[in-house]
């Protein structure tokens, strides 16, 4: 639950207990990726990493752990993204989604498509970012994933933007505002509240030319 709030220290208190209570290897396996994911939510993208690879040598000694497999590679991504070396997050966001696919699991599908839309829109491949962020938008929303639609629609409205689709990206924020607050997902409603003054900013100065 304190991860869905985005409260990260919380979570990481609670996943680190988890991993010292676990009874047998793949409990501790779950553990260590949501101690990574909680470590990516405070910013500490190099714990997070090695936790990751920590939580990768174990998976490797094991069977069934394609969705595993597949959460570390995508929050692998995560964090390489954030370092700034889109190269090596697209390539695992790339074998998340290969995973992801493999498992016919349409959340991790959702959470591979997030990253690559994250990747393609730092590099400028705007019409990629567009396609991806929609499509994971549609898997979360065909699975009731809530949290994961509310933050893609904020990431969507970056590249609807760019192609002029502004009231659409705009209401998607709003919609998705309303949905964090009503959740309670701090990190999602300070996402949007930052993207809706930041296209107001942009709307007033293309008003102001005009």
């Amino acid at each position: 639950l304190a991860r869905d709030r985005g409260d990260g220290r919380a979570a990481l208190a609670a996943f680190r207990r988890a991993e010292a209570a676990a009874p047998e290897p793949g409990a501790r396996l779950a553990a260590l990726v949501d101690v990574a994911h909680a470590h990516r939510l405070l910013g500490e993208y190099s714990d997070a990493l090695s936790v990751l690879d920590e939580a990768e040598a174990l998976a490797a000694s094991r069977a069934d752990t394609t969705a595993l497999q597949s959460r570390i590679h995508y929050l692998r991504g995560c964090a390489f993204f954030s370092l700034g070396d889109t190269g090596a997050s697209e390539r695992e966001q790339r074998r998340a989604l290969a995973l992801a696919k493999e498992l016919g699991d349409p959340e991790l599908e959702a959470r591979a498509a997030s990253g690559l839309g994250d990747v393609a829109y730092a590099t400028n491949r705007i019409s990629d970012a567009r396609v991806h962020f929609t499509e994971c938008v549609a898997l979360a929303e065909a699975r009731g994933l809530e949290r994961y639609v509310a933050a893609n629609r904020v990431m969507l409205a970056y590249p609807l933007l760019v192609f002029g689709q502004a009231a659409e990206a705009i209401a998607g924020v709003e919609h998705a505002l309303a949905n964090a607050r009503r959740l309670g997902d701090r990190y999602v409603e300070a996402m949007a509240l930052v993207s809706l003054g930041y296209f107001g900013t942009m709307r007033g100065a293309a008003a102001g030319v005009r």
